[in-house]
């Protein structure tokens, strides 16, 4: 078994129709829960608690993994992304993902942004991000408000120019910044007045990849995902990204706890999907399944799976069986690949990241 269906050619996609070698960048955003952020695929592997929960799972979460199975297709990828605390507090930012630093950062009044709750700079605080590859270019993607000032950036220690943050009325930008190619740490503080931290991109610009973005938040719902309140809200953010491809796995959170309908669920799906057709393709991906004790009995494993077949068939879209995978949650458990009954540990990751790897490819002609 392949592990993913296309849909009548990727239906409506935005599919790229060039084969054979990257020509350019291509970002790709992994939307979904702590299951795509990584939770449970801690080094050392643990069970229940301990290191096994956050401690390094970046690098075994499903998008770095895929990063790693598209090389292994011989198709150029990386991860040199951060996006917010993903659901954690600042302090576990860095636990979960050594490449970034961080201190005295505030949570702001008007979140949730892309990759959870959108944080600000306190006297003497900054954000910091060391990718570990080579890059020549960082995209920062930040909030612009009347009430802010600038942001101070500063690579290897090197102070550049700043970065406005000030504008009326609010909105949601990209600003790039560049340097001569090499191994690079770029820090991000208050210049003046009051700065919001930025989600993060990093890229050699002479080598065109496939660049996976894990916007995985913790705890996190698909009406979250469709919030769009201010101008860094979710759903608004996902349009100034303007990823040529999002792979969409929401959901645990949904079946297991609240009220959400199956119905409403599927909407707030649909809201996303528009929303990422904007700037190209989707690909939807099951969940990964949880303790079946956790589904609510009107929200169960099969019923959130229907709502994906019933998503992709409308829209014409490729989905990825990620449960086939990985196996069921109870042979999963008979073979100590769980972190709890929400959580998987690395190697199960792993086999999803193996069949959306190959969907990946297929959408981008190579």
């Amino acid at each position: 078994m392949s592990g993913f269906a296309i849909g009548q050619g990727f239906g409506r996609t935005h599919r790229s129709r060039r084969s054979g070698a990257l020509t350019q960048h291509k970002r790709v955003l992994f939307i979904g829960d702590s299951t795509m952020f990584g939770v449970g695929a801690g080094v050392p592997e643990t069970t229940g608690s301990g290191t096994g929960e956050i401690a390094g799972c970046r690098v075994n979460a499903i998008p770095d993994r895929t990063a790693v199975a598209l090389a292994a297709l011989g198709v150029p990828a990386t991860c040199e992304a951060s996006f917010q605390a993903q659901g954690e507090t600042a302090a576990n930012w860095p636990v979960f993902d050594p490449r970034t630093a961080n201190a005295a950062l505030v949570a702001a009044s008007e979140t949730p942004t892309i990759g959870g709750g959108q944080q600000r700079y306190n006297s003497g605080g900054y954000t910091q991000f060391a990718p570990a590859g080579s890059v020549d270019t960082f995209e920062l993607y930040h909030p612009r408000r009347s009430a802010n000032g600038s942001m101070k950036v500063e690579i290897d220690g090197n102070v550049q120019s700043p970065i406005s943050q000030t504008v009326t009325p609010n909105d949601y930008v990209k600003s790039v910044v560049t340097t001569t190619p090499g191994s690079h740490t770029i820090k991000l503080s208050n210049n003046s007045g009051t700065a919001w931290a930025p989600a993060i991109v990093a890229y050699d610009s002479a080598t065109p990849s496939i660049i996976c973005m894990n916007a995985g938040v913790r705890n996190s719902t698909s009406t979250d995902w469709t919030v769009a309140t201010y101008p860094q809200s979710p759903l608004n953010a996902i349009g100034v990204i303007a990823p040529q491809l999002a792979v969409i796995a929401i959901g645990i959170n949904d079946a297991r706890t609240g009220t959400t309908t199956v119905a409403q669920f599927s909407a707030n799906v649909q809201a996303i999907i528009d929303t990422c057709r904007l700037s190209g393709g989707v690909i939807l991906m099951y969940p990964t399944p949880i303790s079946p004790g956790s589904y609510r009995a009107d929200f169960t494993q099969a019923q959130l799976n229907g709502a994906y077949d019933a998503l992709a068939a409308a829209n014409g879209l490729a989905l990825v069986d990620s449960n086939a995978a990985t196996g069921s949650y109870a042979a999963m458990t008979t073979a100590s690949e769980v972190y709890d009954t929400f959580h998987l540990h690395a190697a199960p990751y792993a086999r999803v990241a193996g069949v959306a790897a190959p969907a990946i490819k297929g959408f981008f002609g190579l």
